[in-house]
């Protein structure tokens, strides 16, 4: 196939997120950084056990917990409330950076960036900036 570049939709897909990023209040973004960094340790732990790391652009099948997610998020004091937090992620849902599981397989509520490690460790890494009109 010619000019087919397999990882076009994929590099979309990243800016994509950067862009939603960029454009969300800064508490937003740190609390999708406490996901990252959650499920990267999880991803870090299953992949230890595993003998391959050449998937660091798959997405990652790490769900979080949201009761873990939250008790990190009020310990780093991004949200104090409970609503706060799900406001926050279901915007994030709304731009397509988190999924949500329900917890009818019985885990509980839990989220997830779809997305491997590469892109948790570009979201671990950005850093919200603001425009100031002085």
């Amino acid at each position: 196939t010619k000019g087919h570049r397999p990882d076009t939709a994929a590099s979309t897909e990243h800016k994509a997120i950067f862009t939603v990023l960029a454009s969300l209040a800064p508490r937003h973004t740190e609390a999708l950084q406490q996901l990252a960094s959650l499920q990267a340790n999880q991803l870090a732990t299953s992949t230890r056990t595993k003998s391959s790391t050449d998937n660091e652009d798959l997405p990652s099948s790490s769900w979080v917990n949201y009761k873990t997610l939250f008790r990190q998020c009020q310990r780093k004091c991004i949200v104090h409330a409970d609503e706060q937090l799900r406001r926050f992620l279901q915007e994030l849902k709304d731009h397509g950076v988190v999924e949500k599981n329900d917890g009818e397989d019985g885990e509980g509520l839990s989220y997830r960036i779809p997305h491997g490690a590469k892109t948790l460790r570009d979201i671990l890494n950005f850093i919200h900036t603001t425009s100031k009109n002085d």
